[in-house]
């Protein structure tokens, strides 16, 4: 069937314009919005929490108990501070403009490899912590436990972050509709 050249600017100003009139292949449903902006809102403050935890352990009342200042492992956390926080404030600014305009839908892709990005960053710098605190054990002392205490706490945010994060996902039918799609299938 072909559409008259008058027909397929209304029909292509419709889908831009309106968020009621989004393709099917790139629907989301509401629930999967809901759930996509709680995860990235996690994330997001799991990476402000990364911040402030890779701040303090630089503070002279923690330089004495901090095996990460060292040279290799210190150089992975300065990487992945502002990959993280980069990441996951841009995530959350595409998660909300997709809660607010339905017709970012097809971004729901970005907004998935950003908050895989921004964790992953958080992940990778606690596992090269966890060698470093191996390799070169701290004094016990006060400060030397609460750093390692906000280490688990980290670690157990970022891994709650993770297991929600792995169930934001379209149905099965959607991945259909939008591979079809994206394949030349329409």
């Amino acid at each position: 069937m072909r559409l008259p050249l008058d027909g397929l600017i209304a029909l292509l100003y419709k889908v831009l314009m309106q968020s009621d009139a989004i393709p099917a292949a790139y629907r989301l449903e509401s629930g999967t919005i809901r759930r996509m902006l709680l995860v990235t809102t996690l994330i997001t403050a799991a990476a402000a929490g990364f911040c402030v935890f890779f701040q303090a352990a630089k503070t002279p009342l923690f330089r004495d108990a901090h095996p990460f200042l060292e040279d290799p492992y210190d150089l992975v956390g300065a990487l992945a501070v502002p990959v993280a926080f980069v990441a996951a404030v841009l995530t959350c600014a595409r998660a909300v403009r997709l809660r607010v305009d339905r017709t970012q839908a097809p971004k729901a892709r970005l907004i998935r490899r950003g908050n895989l990005v921004g964790l992953g960053s958080i992940l990778v710098t606690l596992a090269t912590d966890l060698i470093a605190v191996v390799l070169q054990p701290a004094q016990p002392s006060r400060w030397s436990s609460m750093l390692v205490a906000s280490w688990h706490a980290l670690l157990a945010f970022a891994l709650v972050c993770r297991r929600r994060g792995t169930r934001v996902r379209p149905s099965a039918d959607a991945r259909a509709r939008a591979a079809f799609v994206e394949g030349g299938g329409v």
